[in-house]
């Protein structure tokens, strides 16, 4: 009896021990278990961050390095300029949708939408896109930058001149070291252009900066329907390549007045290629229109002095002289005529020339090349530009608002150049130009006078001409056919 109780207390006394064990036992094994989970998490947020860091180039958006780094994956240097900072491409935009998780990296946002900054360890990156009413001393200004530095950049050379007329959708980027001191400053211009303007021990250096291009041929034709900027557009001819369309064929076809439904275009042009994509055109190769069932052809050929023109199949140039119409109107208010009622002075006279309707402020250029005979106010005229082309010919520019800036009397014009703006100065009820057209000081009715011509090929190019013509001609005829049989369908 006293075994089985000593018995009995042995093993109560010895149970408790067991207890305490194997509760040790699952703490241990339970600190191991958690330890190792948090092992793992670490591990997953490291491998997480590493994925993340900005050093990369991440969703095509790689950010600026410092002066002394090698640019990562695809990101470029936009100058080789020793000392210059290796840096993102300039066609880099900052988003909302950028993350930085880095500590030492880190997006500001500022008082403006269109501006970004990135800061790193190396200094400071400032992109501003420009908007509207943008100036330089203004966007310096939001950014904290001295009136100072911007006249020591505007006086740095002769590409500050790019910086003087900034326009919307440019994007200006600035970068500042680790004191805040100046080091670059980028204008990009368009997708082909930028200047860049670099702290040096002697000043400040501007360098216009170029993308390598490729030029490739294409071809287009379509049908008037309602317009040549409306039909050509829907064939996908860049708006230059239009414009240029209607400079080359307007000696002689008034793309105002003279377009009808049905007329037929094609033309040959050159794209330009940088980095892969279509960034611009080049300019007209050849062309054909065919207006009112005449048709008209054009060549580009450069000669044996240089000069590049365009010629007819056969080595016509087809420039005038003159151009068909100084101003690009909405109507003509009065046309040339011996007898006219004016509206002013209420009395019948004679009405020398053609009034352009156009809106106020509209530029208007010179119909030929010459020299200002006389520039200011004259009578009924109001402010009036008369252009000396040679002894035989002047043309005469009435009813302006305003002058070109820095047009003086005396002054060579270029054709083409504005020389002034539409207005109603002098004696006008509205905004339009009055236009006199002279043949040895009588005026002549600009629409219906015949302008001489430009100078033919040289004899020892003519030859060469017809070799280059040829197959482009044949080229031109075979897709306005194409086109023509498509129309039928």
């Amino acid at each position: 009896m006293r075994d089985y109780k000593f018995r009995q207390s042995n093993l109560s006394f010895r149970e408790p021990k067991r207890t305490g064990y194997k509760r040790l036992l699952r703490i241990a094994v339970l600190v191991f278990v958690v330890g190792a989970l948090y092992g793992f998490v670490q591990l997953g947020l490291s491998w997480y961050r590493a994925s993340e860091a900005p050093e990369a180039s991440r969703d095509g958006i790689p950010l600026p390095l410092p002066p002394h780094a090698e640019p990562a994956g695809d990101t470029r240097p936009v100058s080789s300029d020793p000392g210059s900072p290796a840096e993102a491409p300039i066609d880099r935009v900052f988003t909302g949708k950028e993350k930085v998780l880095q500590s030492e990296v880190q997006a500001e946002s500022t008082t403006r939408s269109n501006t970004a900054r990135l800061s790193n360890g190396y200094g400071t990156w400032i992109e501003h896109e420009v908007e509207p009413g943008d100036t330089l001393s203004k966007i310096f200004e939001d950014n904290d930058l001295s009136p100072q530095l911007l006249e020591r950049i505007l006086g740095s050379g002769k590409e500050a001149n790019l910086l003087k007329t900034i326009r919307p959708e440019e994007r200006i980027r600035i970068h500042l070291d680790r004191e805040r001191q100046f080091s670059e400053l980028h204008l990009q211009l368009d997708e082909l252009r930028s200047v860049k303007f670099t702290a040096t021990n002697k000043g400040i250096k501007g360098t216009e900066i170029r993308k390598e291009t490729q030029t490739k041929a294409a071809m287009a034709s379509g049908v008037i329907e309602h317009s040549l900027f409306a039909s050509a557009g829907k064939k996908g001819i860049p708006d230059p390549i239009i414009m240029q369309l209607a400079k080359i064929f307007g000696w002689d076809i008034d793309f105002a007045l003279e377009i009808r439904p049905g007329d037929r275009f094609a033309v040959i042009y050159e794209e330009l290629w940088a980095d892969g994509k279509q960034v611009g055109a080049d300019g007209i190769i050849a062309a054909e229109f065919v207006n009112q069932g005449r048709a008209h052809r054009a060549v580009r050929f450069k000669d044996s002095r240089g000069k590049t023109d365009y010629y007819s199949p056969d080595g016509m140039p087809l420039r005038k002289t003159f151009f068909r119409t100084p101003v690009e109107f909405t109507r003509i208010s009065s046309g040339f005529s011996n007898r006219r009622w004016h509206p002013v002075l209420k009395r019948w006279r004679a009405h020398k020339g053609v009034d352009y309707a156009a809106p106020s402020g509209t530029p208007i250029i010179a119909t030929g090349d010459g020299r200002v005979e006389f520039r200011g106010r004259k009578r009924g005229y109001g402010r009036i530009v008369e252009i000396r082309h040679n002894s035989k010919y002047k043309t005469v520019y009435g009813h302006m608002s305003r002058f070109a800036r820095g047009l003086s009397k005396g002054d060579q014009v270029k054709q083409g150049e504005v020389i002034g703006y539409v207005g109603q100065s002098g004696l006008a009820t509205g905004p339009h130009l009055h236009y006199e057209f002279q043949v040895n000081g009588v005026q002549r009715n600009p629409l219906t006078v015949k302008a001489p011509m430009a100078e033919p090929l040289p004899r020892e190019d003519l030859e060469k001409f017809r070799k280059i013509a040829s197959p482009l001609l044949a080229s031109l005829e075979q897709t306005a056919s194409d086109t023509m049989v498509a129309d039928t369908r």
